[in-house]
Parts: C-alpha cells; structure tokens; sequence
C-alpha cells in the first residue's frame, strides 16, 4: 500500500485549442469600427481617412444686429373741434445696420420682434397708424395700429410689441445704404381743449432678435474662420518600426458649399508628421493645388442645394506619395477662407438659414505596395493559474495562410513591472509564410501557403508563468517578397488557423 501511495501517473492531454478560418473582411471588421475600408467590385481594398476640417450653417455665419431706429419728430396741429379729429403723417426712412461693405436686398425673417416704446407729451386721445409697405407677409404689407389715451398726465407712454415671423422685407438701397420706410399716421381727437403749439414724438421703434429663413443681397468680403486642422493616420499609429510603400496614395479635398455666395479657400501649411521615419516632416505641395482655390456655389435656380467642388491629390501632381513614404502619424492643414474676392457679383448673393459650407480631407490608401520591417505591438492583461500539475506543454500551430504577408509573432510574458519573464516561442521562428501573388496589375494570390510551427513549455519554464500579469504581442511584418514584389489586397482573401496544445501531466496518487 506505501508503493502504492507514492507512485506517480504521468497522463498526457490534448486537445484543440483554436480552429478559426477567415477572410480578410473578418479580420477587419474586428478593427474596422470606423468603417475606414472600402472595397470595389473585384474586392480590393481602400484604407480611408476622413476629417472635417470645417462646417459652418449660414445663420451660424451671418447674424442680424438689433436695429435701434427710435423716430423723433414734432408736430403742429390746428385747433380741433370737439368731436372732431385730425389726421397727421410722418415718414421714417432708416438705414439699416449691416456688416462693413454688405447690402441687404431681401431678407425673410424666421423669427423677430418689432417693438414700439412711444413718448409725447400730447395732451390729446390719439391712435397712430403704422405700415411699412416693404414688409409684406402673404402678400399684405405690415399695418399696425396703436391706441394713445390721455389720462391728464403727460409724458404718455405707450408700449407695444409685434412678430414679423415669416415677413419678408424688400430693402432700398440707397448710397450704400438699405434702407426700410415706415410711415406713421397720427390722429388726434378734439376734446375740446386748446392746442399747443408744438408736440414731441418719440415712437422708440427698435428690431430685435431677427433670424432669418433667406437672405438676398450681398455679404460683403468676410474672412471664413477656418481652424488649423489635424487628421490622424491611425494606421502608423501602433507602428515602432519599418516601411510601408503605397505604390498610389490620394489626397482629396472636398468642399460641399449651398451658400450662393463665391468664396476661395487658401491652403498652406499643410504636411506631414512621423516620429518614426526621417525626414520626419514632409511638405505636401504640388500643382495639383490651385492658389487660390475658387469654391463653386449654387445659383438661384438651386437654392437650397448644395454644390460639391473636390482637389484630387496624387503621386503625378503632388507629393503626396513622399509623405506618406514616412508613415506620418498625422497630417496638418490650414485653411483660410474669403467670401466675395473680386467684389459685388451681377447675381446677388443667397442664403438660406440652413444653407451650409463644409470642408472635408480624405486621405485615400489603395492597400497595393510593400511593407518591411513592419513591427506592431500589443500589450494585453493575462494570467494563467493551476499550472503545478502540467510536467509540460506541447504548442502545435497549423497555418494555412491565403494573405500575401509574412509574420514573425512573438509573445513575451512579463510581470506587473513590464519585466520579460519568459517568451512562447523559443527559439524565435517566423510562423506565417506569404502566399505568392500573380503578375500585374492584380497581383492577386497564386495559392496559399501552410506553415506548422511547435514548441514546448517544460516545467521549468512553466514556474515563470506563475507571476505573469501581462502579455506583450510583438509582430514583425513583410508583404511577399517584399525586396522585389508589390502585391494588392482583396477582402476576399483567407487564412486557416489551427492551434492546438498536448499537455503532460504528473499527478500523485
């Protein structure tokens, strides 16, 4: 019986681990959370970028000041009979507050107040008859009628309010001016009581808080206030090493404009940034950037629609391949922009409240070209428990790779410190050969490649996996053949991966 208490059973164990087989879009939705590829109808793949880089609605851009008109004038009346009235009018014509050097035709107002605030020393009942023959809603000119009593102190004050919501206002415009008129039509009411011979009229008009729904006119040269923009290359983001060559990279601005107003946008300053590759920063110049850049806008048949002007960035009219040659973590734009360059235009200028401009850069990655020396790395939280009855274990890794990529992965286990306590693979192998591509110009995969690669944890190195707290990935990447050969990637392409683990067991019994 004590032989048999001590003795020892040695069983192994093994067992499949992973069976996994993907394709290439499988493996980038899992990444591609940003919907940053897209493919075309033979499935190769684009990596894009995109960053607004400015967007402005038009009741964002142009505000509407509060206009202070506050009318003062005298009157003289004859003496009135008892029971009898008197009819004066008066004409104000005011020149509306607008930004330096614009003009207002036509403005359709989406909301506003017109409020009255009137002050006379009038020792008479009266009613004051105000129209504006220019502010017209459904076709009828704004009337309003205001009832003056006096009670036997002066001064009378008379306060009233009105909504110009969804009036429109033609404005004249005169000496550079625009202007509205306002006629008053005072009509006092003989009480009998004698007349002065002069009474004082403020009717403290003022408009307030105007938005519009359309502006007609002309805006006048306004700098467009256009921030320093960043668009970060995600893709270089993880990258500690190596070299990527796209063999046809693009840049494309864009700029959806429904203003009907011309504008040009400036672009300097713009180039790109790598703390991995020299030259480390690469100005992105070129003729295929116009200096200045006339925006297109839409005219009065397509108000409310907006109209797309695009620059398109290549290797043959700029340098855009040399900065993305020096995998730039970020690039850096800066815009400006100037509405009415060359002055007034024959077609005034439009807006509607919702009308907008907006700037877009899309950095373009047709995935066609090599990559070298490429290394990611990873750092993930992992422990492993209940190891004191493994003797070993026996790793088998079954690859059949379809991607035209050759991989050299190791993982380094460390403890909480970031400390190496042991690696997986040892000694350090490549375990993913590169499928071998055709001849241009689809240098697409010939067929794939199987690779099997083992190695063994004995216990020993088992013990070091007792303090891990974390796991470092560390990938070092190369397209096929990459010295000599591009190759393109389809979203259609695949790898069968198999990983599978014989454990050793010793077990007293």
């Amino acid at each position: 019986m004590n032989n048999i208490a001590s003795s020892e059973w040695d069983p192994s164990i093994a067992a499949p681990l992973i069976h996994s087989k993907l394709t290439l879009r499988d493996v980038l939705n899992d990444y591609d959370n940003q919907h940053l590829f897209t493919e075309d109808n033979t499935h190769f793949l684009f990596l894009v970028y995109k960053n607004e880089v400015f967007s402005q609605r038009a009741d964002e851009l142009i505000t509407i000041s509060d206009q202070t008109i506050n009318t003062n004038y005298n009157i003289s009346p004859a003496a009135i009979p008892n029971g009898d009235s008197l009819t004066l009018t008066h004409t104000t014509t005011y020149p509306f507050a607008t930004p330096a050097g614009a003009r207002y035709d036509t403005l359709y107002i989406k909301s506003g107040m017109m409020n009255f605030a009137i002050n006379s020393n009038l020792n008479h009942d009266a009613k004051i008859r105000i129209t504006m023959p220019s502010a017209t809603k459904n076709g009828i000119p704004f009337s309003a009628t205001l009832i003056y009593n006096y009670s036997g102190s002066l001064p009378v004050l008379v306060n009233s309010n009105f909504d110009l919501s969804d009036y429109k206002v033609v404005f004249t415009n005169v000496g550079g001016q625009s202007q509205i008129t306002i006629n008053y039509a005072v009509t006092i009411y003989g009480d009998g009581t004698g007349m002065s011979p002069s009474y004082t009229w403020n009717m403290g008009e003022s408009l307030s808080n105007l938005k519009f729904s359309k502006f007609i006119g002309y805006f006048g040269q306004q700098t467009l206030n256009i921030n320093n923009d960043t668009i970060p290359i995600d893709i270089f983001t993880h990258n500690f090493s190596g070299f990527y060559d796209f063999v046809d990279p693009k840049l494309h601005f864009i700029v959806d404009n429904s203003y009907g107003i011309p504008v040009v946008v400036n672009i300097g300053n713009f180039k790109a940034f790598s703390t991995q590759n020299s030259p480390y920063v690469v100005t992105i110049s070129g003729s295929g950037i116009p200096i200045p850049w006339n925006i297109l806008y839409p005219n009065f048949s397509q108000m409310g629609q907006s109209v797309r002007t695009q620059i398109d960035l290549d290797k043959n009219n700029s340098t855009i391949k040399n900065a993305i040659d020096i995998s730039p973590q970020h690039l850096l734009c800066q815009l400006s922009g100037t509405s009415n360059p060359g002055g007034p235009t024959a077609m005034p200028n439009f807006v509607c409240d919702t009308s907008r401009l907006r700037a877009e850069i899309q950095v373009e990655l047709p995935l066609w070209g090599k990559a070298w020396n490429f290394v990611l790395i990873d750092t993930i939280a992992f422990e492993l428990k209940d190891v004191k009855e493994i003797e070993s274990i026996l790793f088998k890794i079954n690859i059949d790779n379809g991607f035209p990529i050759d991989s050299r992965v190791q993982l380094y286990f460390t403890d909480s410190t970031s400390t190496v306590l042991d690696s997986l693979l040892n000694p350090f192998q490549q375990v993913v050969y590169g499928a071998p591509v055709g001849s241009a110009p689809d240098y697409k995969v010939i067929s794939p490649v199987k690779k099997v690669t083992e190695t063994t944890m004995g216990r020993a190195r088992l013990d070091h996996l007792l303090n891990v707290k974390k796991m470092i990935i560390k990938a070092y990447i190369n397209t096929y053949d990459a010295t000599n050969t591009f190759v393109k990637l389809y979203s259609d392409y695949n790898i069968d991966v198999r990983v599978g683990v014989k454990a050793q067991l010793k077990i007293q019994i």
